[in-house]
């Protein structure tokens, strides 16, 4: 039988506030991830639970869930939640303080005041459900002297100051006939290429004003004029009314009109999510162990397709309660059943719990 208890924590999943009869209610708000600078680490959104001894009215909503989940009547669920709240109020009042498993600490002072204390490392906050602290660890970024700087610009290598930390300490730990021997290369190929085309636009008789040409356009008019005696013809060619150089080759020198061509069209990829894992055969489940609870669909495939990918001999399974999809395990048709199955995730480092549907 799923105990008030735990109805309790399912309505603080999906709900903003849960009533316990005649005793209180609990109260949750959104609360946003937190970065810890001096502990270095990043805490996920979650949600902060209070309690407000005011609201003690039955709303119905406890004893309905209690209700369903258990398969018994309206009538029988309301006499099960009030017996329950009498039985740890008593335990309150003997004791001066009662715990909710998972939930939190309930203390009573000399003066009768009643206090909560919430469990800050349960989070029921479903969209963030499973995710845990993460370390941050600031860069230490090394320091650059200005000499090598100079050198660095003067070799035409001044990217590796800001993309490539290892570059400067291969540059200093080069020897200086290595240092003169680069520099060399690099005036060479610079004359080269303005030799290059300073010779060939001259035979070409081409305004280059005319033409709309990328850089690979360029390379690529040069590389035909080097390869053949023929004379080159370029059009500029329209995709998605989009204007970029083409080059081909024919007898004359001519600019044409631009031809307009039609981009492919791309589809969206479309997911689809199976309903069986493995060879494993779907059958009608009374306990989920649920391992991740979503409201985007998309999330909610996400660890559906990795949990399946894991071979783990159960069924995975995807249970939908209103806007929320509870992603898990098959656990069978007893709650003994359900619990050597979620034991067995466990062993396989999966955090997951058991409902009944």
């Amino acid at each position: 039988m799923i105990t008030v208890e735990q109805c309790i924590r399912e309505l603080l999943f999906e709900q903003d506030c849960v009533i316990i009869p005649d005793f209180g209610g609990f109260i949750t708000k959104y609360k946003s991830a937190v970065i810890d600078h001096l502990g270095q680490v990043i805490y996920p959104p979650t949600k902060s639970v209070s309690f407000n001894r005011q609201l003690r009215n039955d709303d119905g909503l406890l004893t309905n869930t209690f209700a369903q989940l258990n398969a018994v009547s309206f009538v029988d669920a309301s006499v099960a939640v009030r017996e329950y709240v009498r039985n740890f109020s008593t335990i309150l009042n003997r004791d001066n303080s009662n715990t909710l498993d998972r939930i939190g600490v309930f203390t009573k002072n000399e003066s009768g005041i009643i206090s909560f204390e919430f469990f800050t490392a349960e989070n029921y906050l479903s969209e963030s459900y499973g995710l845990r602290a993460v370390s941050a660890i600031a860069i230490q970024r090394g320091q650059v002297s200005d000499e090598t700087i100079n050198q660095l610009e003067y070799a035409g290598n001044s990217d590796a100051i800001i993309n490539h930390a290892s570059a400067v300490d291969d540059f200093e730990h080069q020897n200086p006939e290595e240092r003169k021997s680069n520099k060399s290369l690099i005036v060479i190929f610079c004359l080269s290429l303005l030799l290059l085309l300073s010779s060939a636009l001259p035979f070409t008789e081409i305004n280059a004003s005319q033409l709309n040409l990328n850089e690979a356009g360029v390379f690529r008019l040069v590389s035909e004029l080097i390869a053949s005696d023929k004379e080159v013809n370029i059009s500029p060619i329209a995709i998605d009314g989009t204007i970029s150089g083409g080059v081909s080759t024919s007898s004359q020198m001519a600019i044409d009109k631009p031809v307009f061509v039609d981009a492919p069209k791309t589809e969206e990829p479309k997911v689809a999510v199976n309903t069986d894992s493995g060879n494993a055969t779907k059958k009608s489940v009374k306990y989920l162990i649920v391992a991740g609870v979503f409201r985007e669909q998309a999330n909610a495939e996400r660890l559906y397709n990795n949990l399946s990918q894991q071979n783990l001999g159960v069924i995975v399974t995807q249970v939908k309660r209103g806007k929320v999809s509870y992603i898990g395990f098959d656990g069978g048709f007893s709650e003994s059943e359900a619990t050597i199955i979620m034991n067995k995730a466990k062993h396989q480092s999966i955090e997951c719990w058991v409902k009944k549907i």
